[in-house]
């Protein structure tokens, strides 16, 4: 009676089985890294994408003035050559409100604003910055405009 087995036997060895875990392990922490830098950068557009429309209604708010200097003929205080506000702290403060079922907690930038006068042309920059700074606010955000008569 012959009792030897072959080797054609079908099936995992346990070191092939270690190795397909050990590869998984691997994929799956690559992957984990991966969703946490996502996260990150979703807050982070999430912060600039807020920071831009808070420049860009201090533009609309400044653009009004101007309509109304040329309107009126006068000089509006916010639009005189120099930085502004001029008064202490140098900065107005805005709060976005978050949505009120959503976890995230209110926003608030500071703003500012110069103010360079050549000619007819007002060249305006406005500047935004985070109220309280992490790792994902830490950067301040400038636009700027040609207002000209």
């Amino acid at each position: 009676m012959n009792t030897s087995r072959t080797s054609r036997e079908k099936g995992f060895t346990l070191v092939e089985c270690m190795i397909a875990v050990a590869v998984m392990t691997i994929t799956f922490l690559g992957l984990a890294q991966l969703m946490t830098v996502a996260i990150r950068q979703n807050a982070f557009a999430r912060y600039n994408t807020m920071a831009l429309e808070v420049a860009q209604m201090k533009l609309e708010e400044l653009k009004t003035e101007h309509n109304n200097e040329l309107d009126t003929n006068t000089t509006e205080p916010n639009l005189t050559a120099g930085s502004h506000p001029s008064s202490s702290p140098n900065y107005e403060l805005v709060t976005l409100t978050a949505p009120t079922d959503s976890n995230m907690g209110d926003n608030q930038f500071q703003v500012s604003w110069t103010v360079d006068v050549s000619g007819r042309e007002k060249t305006v920059t406005v500047t935004v910055a985070p109220q309280v700074q992490n790792e994902l606010t830490s950067k301040s955000l400038s636009v700027a405009t040609v207002f000209s008569q």
